[in-house]
């Protein structure tokens, strides 16, 4: 078992563990501490079904934050890729650069067609 029974535990996480990585170590951590606690004769107990129960609320709790984390660097991926096709230039056949001389395409409106005789 981890902790005994009334111990004070840390429960402040360090700057460099609010992100990802320190989210899912501090969730691994807790899933241990709990287990070890269910599995324990002491968790029968009215104190060890209290720290069963701030386990669980603690271990949703950091799901939660990991969800929401992953919510929004998703939003951020999916805006940085609206912005970079928004600011990108309409695609050419072949690779081709658009030539300020080029023709304009057939079938568009004001196109002009030059008949030589």
């Amino acid at each position: 078992m981890s902790d005994a029974v009334g111990s004070a535990t840390t429960t402040t996480a360090s700057p460099a563990g609010s992100g990802a990585a320190g989210l899912e170590s501090q969730l691994a951590k807790c899933q241990v501490q709990l287990a070890d606690w269910v599995s324990c004769p002491s968790g029968k107990t009215p104190e060890g079904k209290a720290k069963i129960a701030a386990l669980s609320d603690r271990i949703s709790n950091i799901e939660q934050r990991m969800k929401t984390a992953d919510a929004v660097r998703q939003n951020q991926k999916a805006a940085s890729l609206k912005d970079s096709v928004a600011q990108s230039p309409s695609p050419q056949p072949d690779g081709a650069q658009p030539s300020p001389m080029s023709p304009p395409s057939i079938g568009s409106l004001g196109s002009r067609i030059d008949v030589h005789a």
